[in-house]
């Protein structure tokens, strides 16, 4: 899996690419040669426009999920319960 570094158009597919979006678009195939082309500098743009990602341990909102052994932080957000304390 690909993800976009650098807003571009492809040219074969036609499609305009955001920085973030990941490529290619579910459904669509990109040989191995082009995807070495535009995650290098040895496309028409003359530099990387994406860059592999690794599918291990996806990032949500900027941040790595916690792990299953660290418990979730439990707060009483209930005012009533608060005021009784």
């Amino acid at each position: 899996m690909y993800r976009v570094i650098r807003d571009f158009t492809d040219a074969v597919e036609h499609i305009t690419y955001h920085k973030g979006d990941t490529f290619p678009f579910v459904g669509c195939t990109v040989p191995d040669e082009r995807l070495q082309g535009l995650s290098s500098d040895k496309n028409a743009l003359g530099y990387p426009v994406i860059e592999e990602v690794s599918q291990e341990r996806p990032v949500i909102g900027g941040k790595s999920p916690k792990k299953a052994s660290e418990p979730a932080k439990r707060t009483n957000t209930n005012p009533r319960k608060r005021a009784a304390k």
